[in-house]
């Protein structure tokens, strides 16, 4: 079974690439996943190959190639011959990857950077730039008074196939620490600065910020108000159940004397009377049983048994 969080990070990248789209013609036709594992889940989950109505390709690595080699693996097993986006898998995004495009072909790159801005760069890779958006140099989470400059990589490229030619094949090489600061060397790489939503969802915890986030609800508290929830029109919320900061997407059934705090519930999971959901993901489908308590940033894809308790755990 496909984890429920990678089946939600999976769906929202697919939607966010079919809606890249310029003049009424799609500007992205298909998307390749290089894996590190078997793609047997992926393919259970969209047996047609298609994930928010945009075609897809796995290919699997058949040992780890780094970030570079991942990426050059991929684009030589769907045969890649043209200008293409790369991007890391654990991302959440909203910008226009045409605006990201047009600043790579005006500058004639071999590879171009999306940068996003961070209030607190020293947990990142900062990238700076000249004015004209040229890369110049790579600082690896800098202390405060170590770099000028807040914007940072956001894992999202346009890289040109030239870029691959030279990789050394079967090797595990990084394109952020050996690949990308030679072609700065040689006048090649440039950024573009994007100040759209951006999020590094690759844990339960952001993920839960993640989707608080596209829901259009602040930073959970422990106090915060019972008012701040987004409930999808078909979820259905019993009169004796409580509700605090929460997403409830279609098809959520949450019974009486129930209790969800600062979590996510996907389409059509159900928390039974008396549960206690806190701090945590439950998935498509998956059921909370009576009584049972689900909480400190728990994962849960299959049926919790009534009474059972779940702290940090991954349930399937």
């Amino acid at each position: 079974m496909l984890p429920i969080a990678d089946r939600a990070m999976l769906e929202h990248i697919m939607e966010w690439l079919r809606r890249q789209q310029t003049q009424g013609s799609q500007l992205i036709d298909r998307a390749v996943l290089s894996m590190g594992y078997k793609p047997d889940a992926i393919v259970e989950a969209y047996p047609q190959g298609v994930c928010a109505e945009m075609p897809f390709e796995c290919v699997v690595e058949p040992e780890p190639l780094g970030t570079a080699g991942a990426i050059a693996f991929g684009a030589a097993q769907t045969q890649i011959t043209q200008t293409f986006l790369a991007m890391n898998g654990d991302i959440l995004c909203d910008f226009s990857c045409q605006q990201l495009l047009e600043t790579h072909r005006r500058n004639h790159a071999s590879a171009t950077i999306a940068l996003t801005e961070a209030a607190d760069s020293s947990r990142f890779g900062v990238v700076e730039t000249t004015a004209s958006g040229l890369v110049e140099r790579f600082i690896e989470k800098p202390s405060p008074d170590e770099s000028p400059s807040k914007w940072i990589n956001a894992g999202i490229y346009i890289l040109e196939p030239s870029v691959l030619v030279d990789l050394p094949e079967g090797q595990n090489i990084s394109i952020e620490r050996e690949v990308f600061p030679r072609l700065a060397a040689e006048g090649l790489l440039y950024a573009h600065q994007f100040r759209g939503e951006w999020i590094d969802a690759g844990t339960p915890e952001a993920f839960l910020r993640a989707q608080f986030s596209k829901a259009g609800l602040a930073a959970p508290q422990d106090d915060c108000e019972p008012s701040q929830i987004y409930r999808h029109p078909e979820a259905v919320v019993a009169s004796q159940a409580a509700v605090s900061h929460s997403v409830l997407m279609a098809g959520v059934q949450v019974q009486d004397n129930a209790t969800v705090e600062r979590s996510v519930l996907l389409p059509g999971c159900v928390i039974e009377t008396g549960a206690a959901v806190r701090d945590s993901i439950v998935g498509r489908a998956a059921v909370v049983g009576h009584d049972a308590v689900v909480e400190n940033l728990s994962v849960v894809s299959g049926t919790v048994g009534a009474g059972q308790r779940l702290n940090g755990s991954r349930y399937s």
